[in-house]
C-alpha cells in the first residue's frame, strides 16, 4: 500500500476508506497462470491489480514490455489543482 491518503478527505477517514479498499481488493477473485511454453499474456498495467509472483528457477522467462503512443483514450488524468 504506497498510498499517503485521499485528497479532500481528513487523514483519519483517508486511511480507513483506503483499509476498506484494500480488503475489498484482497477479496476480489484472482487469476493465477501456469504457464506453457511459447504462450504469451497481455495485460493493461493502467487498470488491472497484478502482484508479481516468482516463477520456477529452472525456466526461462523473457519479458518485453509495449506502449501505445498518441492519443488513445487511457482515461481521465488528474492535476495537482483537481486534487485540492
Amino acid at each position: 500500500m504506497f498510498a499517503e491518503g485521499i485528497a479532500r478527505l481528513s487523514r483519519e477517514d483517508s486511511g480507513a476508506l483506503l483499509d476498506e479498499l484494500v480488503d475489498h481488493i484482497d477479496r476480489c477473485p484472482s487469476y493465477n497462470h501456469s504457464w506453457d511454453q511459447n504462450e504469451l499474456i497481455r495485460w493493461d498495467d493502467w487498470r488491472m491489480l497484478h502482484p508479481v509472483t516468482g516463477g520456477p528457477t529452472d525456466k526461462v522467462c523473457s519479458m518485453r514490455r509495449t506502449m501505445i503512443s498518441g492519443e488513445h483514450g487511457s482515461g481521465r488524468a488528474l492535476t495537482y489543482a483537481d486534487a485540492v
